[in-house]
């Protein structure tokens, strides 16, 4: 087996996450055929009292200052894109142009009852059952009533587990 650092180098990086994104984005069917992709909006930073921005732009400036003391403590930084400024204007800028997403999608099929006060009814009841497709049930990190600051693994093992027990003690 190769060693795992070859070039004896180490290296580290800094990525500023927000976990508890204030925008809204949506997932909807594109079409009656089940084979068609769905219509996905991410709805990035559509938040309409810019919340999302804000904290994206405190974790940047944290991120650079800690690049800065990091570099300052002798440990090289290569290649590591910062934004032109520290100004308001270019760390937006910044974020607007670098944003991604890691990919962890929840609270897409919410669990709840179908209609709730200030609207966003659940998709799932309390035994993970669609709403009007009878024999589907869903035990993904989209049937989370809202996002959880955590790595998504752990909540979604309980929820499939907690299916396989609700499936079992449904059968005849």
């Amino acid at each position: 087996m190769p060693p795992a650092n070859p070039n004896g180098l180490s290296a580290f990086s800094f990525l500023v996450g927000l976990l508890q994104p204030k925008s809204i984005g949506s997932v909807r069917l594109a079409s009656a055929d089940p084979r068609a992709r769905p219509a996905v909006d991410f709805g990035y930073l559509n938040d309409p009292r810019d919340r999302d921005i804000e904290v994206l732009r405190k974790g940047t400036r944290l991120a650079l200052r800690l690049a800065a003391r990091t570099s300052a403590s002798g440990y090289p930084m290569k290649h590591y894109q910062v934004p032109e400024s520290e100004g308001d204007a270019d760390v937006d800028e910044f974020i607007r142009t670098k944003l991604g997403s890691a990919y962890h999608f929840s609270s897409t099929c919410r669990m709840g009852s179908r209609s709730r006060a200030g609207g966003g009814g659940g998709v799932v009841d309390d035994e993970l059952r669609v709403y009007g497709v009878e024999g589907l049930r869903v035990c993904d990190a989209s049937v989370f009533p809202s996002i959880v600051s955590a790595h998504l693994m752990a909540g979604v093992v309980a929820v499939a587990e907690k299916c396989a027990d609700l499936m079992k003690n449904a059968r005849p």
